[in-house]
């Protein structure tokens, strides 16, 4: 949750500053709990059921009618930049010109920003790809960030999101800005981490014995039995859960800070007025909530519940909404606001936030 959502904690000024000349949606909601589908859904306004798209590392297939392969239809310049989370990476599905960096230390496979870092900076590689804790932490430790600002994937993905911009200025546009953080592993540049203090962060939401109930899954995560994390979170103490929402938080704050660099660059090329901007995640994190950590087939709401508003100057009317809107909604809701037909097999109505008049 961010600030302009109810979190009294974090600080993100840009993303509050966007919010508050849009929609914001309370009662937003996710598809699925893991990243791959989620996206899917984003991108076909269908359910992973129907587009293909089931969990992670399950291709969608190519049949599937894209966003992106919409506008580029319509004459929109089309534009994959940050984390795709595609198989292959640079899988289009639309997307004229992609600048990918995915992965949360560096994909073996396709990776503009490796590229980059090889070609520009060679001399950071080793430092930037072999994380220094690996194999000295478990999963859920957080750990300061020894990345400089200038060479970390944040920054560069808004570097390359500006580029794109003012390449493209004179054009209609769709450019997906996909930022990894915040996410797991918990790690974050120690200025970032100073704007918050560790005992202002409130304690998970959780009651004894409440897993006990559940499928067996939820303990097994909780115990430290889960295949993949392996961590036992019933060993972590209130200053471990307060450390790590630091740790997230500050995350936030250093992806906020570089949308505000974007933003201001927006401003200077006069593309706000003429510019929809749709804000989401592709799912939640549990903290401790539940005594569960990450994310996975746990469909609470910190899970499943995301951040949503879409700003759009002079068009959209600020308010806040509890209407109940899903991710399968970006995809009608955006064509409906461009004046472009939404294709069929869409499976939700569009969500009228604006006025067409202006």
């Amino acid at each position: 949750s961010t600030g302009f959502a109810g979190n009294p904690v974090v600080q993100p000024p840009a993303l509050d500053s966007l919010a508050a000349q849009g929609v914001v949606f309370t009662n937003s909601f996710a598809q699925n709990p893991v990243c791959m589908p989620s996206r899917a859904c984003m991108l076909t306004g269908r359910y992973p059921r129907n587009n293909g798209c089931r969990m992670d590392g399950v291709v969608m297939p190519d049949s599937e009618t894209t966003l992106p392969k919409v506008f580029a239809e319509n004459g929109y310049v089309t534009a994959a930049l940050g984390k795709m989370h595609f198989i292959p990476p640079k899988k289009s599905y639309g997307f004229q010109y992609m600048r990918i960096n995915d992965g949360l230390h560096f994909d073996p496979r396709e990776n503009d920003y490796r590229d980059w870092i090889k070609r520009e900076h060679p001399e950071a590689l080793e430092a930037i790809i072999r994380d220094p804790n690996k194999g000295k932490r478990k999963e859920h430790q957080p750990f300061p960030c020894s990345i400089p600002d200038a060479l970390h994937r944040i920054h560069w993905l808004a570097d390359e999101t500006i580029t794109f911009l003012r390449e493209n200025k004179d054009k209609p546009f769709f450019a997906w800005m996909s930022f990894c953080e915040p996410h797991h592993a918990f790690t974050c540049p120690q200025k970032y981490l100073d704007m918050y203090n560790i005992d202002d962060m409130p304690l998970p939401s959780r009651k004894q014995g409440e897993l006990d109930y559940k499928p067996a899954h939820f303990m097994d995560m909780h115990l430290g039995r889960d295949p993949v994390y392996k961590c036992d979170f019933s060993a972590l103490s209130d200053k471990d859960w307060r450390e790590l929402k630091t740790y997230y938080y500050g995350m936030t704050s250093f992806v906020d800070v570089h949308i505000a660099e974007v933003i201001a660059e927006m401003e200077k090329l006069k593309l706000m007025e003429n510019t929809i901007i749709l804000f989401a995640s592709d799912h939640g994190e549990l903290l401790g909530d539940h005594g569960l950590l990450f994310k996975g087939a746990f469909h609470y709401d910190c899970a499943v519940k995301i951040p949503l508003f879409i700003s759009w100057r002079g068009h959209t009317e600020p308010k806040y909404t509890d209407a109940l809107v899903q991710e399968i909604d970006f995809m009608p809701s955006l064509l409906d606001m461009c004046g472009i037909q939404i294709p069929a097999g869409v499976q939700e109505l569009t969500v009228r936030v604006y006025s067409a008049d202006g």
